[in-house]
């Protein structure tokens, strides 16, 4: 006959290894998943311009926006030239040019909301700007190394207005 403690032990036993086995996560619905069994993918929850949207300043923000916090050192984006070079990237041209960007990406207190930086003169006016997330190895992670499900790529983009140029 066994005792209480040693039924309780053996259920507690199994459980463990439930858990450690399928990977499933007491984590209360935390998005930033790091068990190392999660088949979970970083995904776009939103750009900003927004997609399809138009009249936009040139001084507006321009970021993506993930549902995980984001590896801000695995984020690279085109600071040199108009090379379409980086793992984020927005252009006019379905990418054969890149909008320069003035330094590396910066992120909101939350780490989900990666901005970019264009250079000063790099947009131009009543023009269609498209961005695209590479994925895969070089592609954007998050914090626990989660990789971008595919590649995004805006299927309107945003477009510019004319700028005031105080005439």
């Amino acid at each position: 006959m066994q005792t209480k403690a040693v039924t309780q032990f053996k259920i507690l036993f199994i459980a463990i290894a439930v858990v450690a086995v399928t990977g499933i996560s007491c984590n209360d619905g935390e998005e930033d998943n790091t068990s190392p069994n999660s088949i979970s993918k970083v995904t776009v929850v939103s750009t900003s311009p927004a997609d399809g949207a138009n009249n936009i300043d040139d001084a507006s923000a321009v970021y993506v926006e993930f549902d995980y916090i984001m590896d801000l050192s695995s984020i690279t984006v085109n600071t040199s030239g108009t090379t379409c070079y980086g793992n984020l990237q927005l252009s006019a041209d379905d990418f054969s040019t890149c909008v320069n960007m003035t330094s590396g990406p910066t992120t909101d207190s939350e780490g989900k909301k990666i901005y970019l930086l264009p250079d000063e003169e790099a947009m131009e006016e009543n023009t269609t700007y498209k961005f695209r997330v590479v994925n895969g190895e070089d592609g954007v992670k998050s914090n626990s190394g989660l990789e971008l499900e595919e590649e995004y790529i805006s299927s309107q983009g945003f477009e510019t207005r004319s700028w005031d140029h105080g005439d």
